[in-house]
C-alpha cells in the first residue's frame, strides 16, 4: 500500500477475508477486535463484483471527508442549478429573445411561424433540461467514484440516486415556481 493511501501504521482501513463456512464468517463479523469502542467496524463483505477494486485501499476517514466536501460542492451547485433552470425557461421564450435579438422578431409575432413558437417554447426548455438531468448522474458518479473514492458499486448507487433526487425536487420547485 502507497503511503497516500496508507494510515498512519501504515495499513489498510479495508481488508478482505474469505471464509467458507457462513457460521464462521458469521462469528468473525462479530467478533470484538479491539477494547476501545469504535476503532474498527466489521461487516460482512460485499459481493466481490460489487467492489470497487481500485477505491478499496483508500482510508474510511478520507472517504468520509471527500464525501463530505462533495457534499458542500453539490450544495453550491444546486445553488447556480436554480438560475439554470429559471434562464433556460426564460430563454426559450421568443418574446423575450426578440426583445434582445431582432433578427427573432418575425419567428415571435407573425402567424406563419406559429408552430415554430410552439415547439421553441414548449418542448426546447424540456429538452434541454432532460439533456442537464441526464448529465446529472454521470457528473455524481463521476463525484463518488473518482473523488471521494467509495469502496462500492452500491454505496456509489446509492449516493448517486439519493443527491439526484434533491436536484429533481429543486428543479420541479424552480419550474413551478417560475
Amino acid at each position: 500500500i502507497s503511503r497516500r493511501y496508507a494510515n498512519e501504521d501504515g495499513a489498510s482501513s479495508t481488508g478482505v477475508v474469505t471464509f467458507y463456512s457462513p457460521a464462521v464468517a458469521s462469528d468473525a463479523a462479530q467478533l470484538v477486535l479491539t477494547a476501545r469502542r469504535g476503532d474498527v467496524h466489521v461487516s460482512l463483505a460485499p459481493p466481490a463484483s460489487d467492489m470497487l477494486w481500485p477505491n478499496v485501499s483508500i482510508p474510511k476517514d478520507e472517504v468520509d471527508e471527500r464525501l463530505g466536501a462533495a457534499n458542500v460542492g453539490l450544495f453550491f451547485l444546486a445553488l447556480l442549478w436554480t438560475p439554470l433552470v429559471a434562464s433556460v425557461q426564460a430563454l426559450c421564450n421568443l418574446e423575450v429573445l426578440a426583445h434582445y435579438w431582432s433578427a427573432l422578431k418575425p419567428l415571435a409575432r407573425e402567424e406563419k411561424y406559429e408552430s415554430l413558437r410552439i415547439l421553441v417554447s414548449g418542448s426546447l426548455p424540456v429538452y434541454i433540461m432532460l439533456a442537464l438531468l441526464g448529465a446529472l448522474p454521470i457528473v455524481l458518479d463521476a463525484v463518488a467514484v473518482s473523488y471521494a473514492g467509495v469502496k462500492t458499486k452500491s454505496a456509489a448507487h446509492a449516493y448517486v440516486s439519493s443527491r439526484y433526487l434533491y436536484f429533481q425536487l429543486l428543479q420541479i420547485f424552480v419550474t413551478v415556481a417560475s
